[in-house]
């Protein structure tokens, strides 16, 4: 089975800056190049933006607890720019990492547990690989699977955090397709994953320190419904367990 050829997404607007330098020359002495992405801002052309639309008021109260920063939507939307990158280059999957993460492990490892995983795909197709922990709301994993030097997990809580992942073409196509209407934070969507099509799953020790995620500055000027947060944080915790109990049994069976 010939090996996928790795592709890497920066988000971010100077490539020449000392944190994206680091980055970049970390990737080429692994032989691996770097593209970048600028992020979406409010002067960017409605022709540079892809086509999903922001939730009607109605829907985003059904979706979600709070009103969506305009910041938030950006954010989203820029994703889903990379995300088309990915089918549109034909990629086997890529990495897409906010030019703010900072590398505090070894690519090595990490780029040969991925290349373990996609060798594993005609027994089990992954969509989505978490490479970061949350700074606020991390993750907690129910279920470790040795892979390679590394331990893919099976997720109980989902690290609010969408600076550093893993994406395969699978859920590349998955989240275009689920995300035309934008209704919730980015994070917050992965989070609920089973809405988008898709399995949120993690690569541990991570190798990168995840960027602060968007959500949390507009967390601090949101005005909160806190019983809307209670009910749907009840809804996805028991749609979270089911989902969770069957990737479980997938993972068993790998071993």
């Amino acid at each position: 089975m010939t090996p996928a050829t790795i592709s890497v997404f920066l988000i971010g607007n100077d490539p020449s800056s000392v944190a994206n330098e680091a980055l970049v020359q970390a990737f080429e002495g692994v032989n691996v190049s770097c593209q970048f992405i600028a992020p979406l801002t409010q002067e960017s052309e409605a022709d540079d933006r892809p086509p999903s639309l922001l939730a009607s008021n109605e829907q985003q109260t059904r979706r979600f607890y709070r009103d969506i920063s305009e910041q938030e939507q950006l954010q989203y939307q820029t994703h889903q720019l990379v995300w088309q990158q990915i089918i549109d280059q034909q990629l086997d999957y890529a990495l897409v990492l906010d030019s703010k993460v900072t590398l505090s492990g070894s690519l090595s490892p990490l780029l040969d547990a991925l290349q373990a995983l996609h060798k594993q795909r005609t027994k089990f197709e992954w969509d989505y690989v978490m490479l970061a922990d949350s700074q606020l709301n991390k993750g907690k994993a129910i279920y470790r699977r040795k892979l390679a030097q590394m331990e893919l997990l099976t997720y109980k809580t989902i690290p609010l955090q969408a600076s550093a992942q893993a994406i395969s073409a699978r859920g590349a196509q998955r989240l275009l397709d689920n995300s035309k209407t934008i209704a919730r934070p980015l994070v917050y969507d992965l989070r609920s994953h089973w809405d988008l099509g898709i399995e949120v799953l993690g690569l541990a020790p991570y190798v990168f320190d995840g960027a602060q995620s968007v959500e949390a500055s507009a967390q601090q000027t949101a005005s909160v419904n806190y019983a809307r947060c209670f009910l749907q944080s009840l809804e996805r915790k028991v749609t979270a367990w089911s989902n969770t109990r069957l990737l479980v049994v997938k993972q068993q069976e790998l071993r």
